[in-house]
Protein backbone atom coordinates (compact mmCIF):
# COMPACT_ATOMS: atom_id res chain seq x y z
CA UNK A 1 0.00 0.00 0.00
CA UNK A 2 2.74 2.10 0.62
CA UNK A 3 4.29 2.15 -2.84
CA UNK A 4 0.99 2.47 -4.37
CA UNK A 5 0.84 6.35 -2.88
CA UNK A 6 4.29 7.21 -3.59
CA UNK A 7 3.38 6.48 -7.43
CA UNK A 8 -0.10 8.47 -6.81
CA UNK A 9 1.83 11.10 -5.18
CA UNK A 10 4.69 11.19 -7.85
CA UNK A 11 2.46 11.35 -10.51
CA UNK A 12 0.26 13.89 -8.62
CA UNK A 13 3.49 16.21 -7.98
CA UNK A 14 4.49 15.48 -11.64
CA UNK A 15 1.01 16.92 -13.21
CA UNK A 16 1.09 19.72 -11.00
CA UNK A 17 4.21 20.79 -12.05
CA UNK A 18 3.99 20.26 -15.66
CA UNK A 19 0.32 22.79 -15.19
CA UNK A 20 2.88 25.33 -13.14
CA UNK A 21 5.55 25.67 -16.42
CA UNK A 22 2.55 25.40 -18.63
CA UNK A 23 1.23 28.72 -17.28
CA UNK A 24 4.74 30.17 -17.07
CA UNK A 25 6.05 29.82 -19.78
CA UNK A 26 2.79 30.99 -21.34
CA UNK A 27 2.72 33.94 -19.40
CA UNK A 28 6.03 35.06 -19.83
CA UNK A 29 5.20 34.24 -24.13
CA UNK A 30 2.15 36.82 -23.25
CA UNK A 31 4.20 39.35 -21.98
CA UNK A 32 6.76 39.33 -24.54
CA UNK A 33 4.09 39.44 -27.10
CA UNK A 34 2.39 42.28 -25.21
CA UNK A 35 5.45 44.47 -25.10
CA UNK A 36 6.58 43.66 -28.10
CA UNK A 37 10.39 43.09 -26.54
CA UNK A 38 13.11 44.22 -28.80
CA UNK A 39 16.03 44.69 -26.81
CA UNK A 40 17.77 46.25 -30.23
CA UNK A 41 15.33 48.84 -30.16
CA UNK A 42 16.64 50.02 -27.05
CA UNK A 43 20.22 50.65 -28.25
CA UNK A 44 18.98 52.21 -31.22
CA UNK A 45 17.14 54.86 -29.17
CA UNK A 46 20.38 55.08 -26.74
CA UNK A 47 22.41 55.51 -29.53
CA UNK A 48 20.32 58.80 -31.66
CA UNK A 49 19.44 60.36 -28.08
CA UNK A 50 22.77 60.41 -27.59
CA UNK A 51 23.51 62.46 -30.89
CA UNK A 52 24.53 59.10 -32.76
CA UNK A 53 23.23 57.35 -36.01
CA UNK A 54 22.66 53.81 -35.80
CA UNK A 55 24.10 51.38 -38.46
CA UNK A 56 21.85 48.67 -39.66
CA UNK A 57 24.25 46.73 -41.26
CA UNK A 58 27.04 47.26 -38.66
CA UNK A 59 24.59 47.22 -35.98
CA UNK A 60 26.48 49.53 -34.11
CA UNK A 61 26.37 52.99 -32.99
CA UNK A 62 28.25 55.54 -35.21
CA UNK A 63 29.31 59.27 -33.86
Amino acid sequence: MGASNKKILLVLSSILLSVILLTVLTASGFIFWLFDFDSSQLHIDTCVEMGGHWDFLLNQCLD
